[in-house]
């Protein structure tokens, strides 16, 4: 009498391996090792079922080409890894740029042609001394450009109180250089006079 064929199957919870007879086909059964019940199939599907899963347990062999590939690029991802903070720094850096102070170069002083013109009159005033006939003509006179002017006389006419020309004076100055201020002082006795005018500007050539 031949001995039942035995038939090897996976438990369906742990994959342990089971034992049985081809006779036990269709019976459930307890897996000895997780204790889960199971029904046992026939062996055509038994044998179909343990190679697929020897094949989903052994690892596929990747040839010499590909894991150079996986290598290098592994390689090129931790290089980008370490390179990332750099080029961030990079970016929030401000760029500063530093331009050079334009050289102001002196511009040479342009002398105009001597004029009268260059003297500015300022305001002509009459004051009286207390205690004396005496009147004191004050004013000044300044030089508004870069020449230099000479033997300068100014007239003035002297008024009273109803605008009336009651007397002359003439004052004199040597020279009057560039920007320069010349202060004119007069005198007169005559009482009528209330106000001055410049009524005259002169320069001896």
């Amino acid at each position: 009498m031949k001995e039942a064929t035995q038939v090897k199957c996976s438990c369906a919870h742990c994959g342990h391996v089971i034992e049985y007879s081809a006779t036990a086909v269709g019976d459930i059964v307890e897996c000895p090792k997780c204790r889960q019940k199971s029904q046992l199939p026939p062996a055509a599907e038994v044998s179909e079922e343990i190679q697929t899963s020897k094949r989903a347990r052994t690892p596929a062999k990747l040839s010499p080409g590909k894991l150079a590939l996986i290598a290098g690029l592994g390689l090129l991802a931790v290089g980008g890894l370490a390179l990332l903070p750099l080029l961030r720094q990079r970016r929030t850096e401000p760029v500063v740029t530093v331009q050079a102070p334009a050289a102001v170069l002196p511009q040479p002083k342009v002398k105009s042609p001597k004029s009268l013109n260059d003297l500015k009159i300022g305001k002509f005033s009459l004051q009286e001394e207390r205690g004396s006939n005496l009147r004191i003509v004050v004013g000044d006179i300044e030089n508004d450009s870069e020449n230099v002017h000479r033997d300068i006389k100014v007239e003035l006419e002297l008024r009273d109180g109803q605008g009336q020309k009651v007397d002359t004076l003439a004052a004199f100055v040597k020279q009057l250089g560039p920007h320069a201020t010349w202060q004119v002082l007069g005198k007169t006795t005559n009482t009528r006079a209330v106000s001055v005018r410049v009524v005259g500007l002169k320069e001896e050539l």
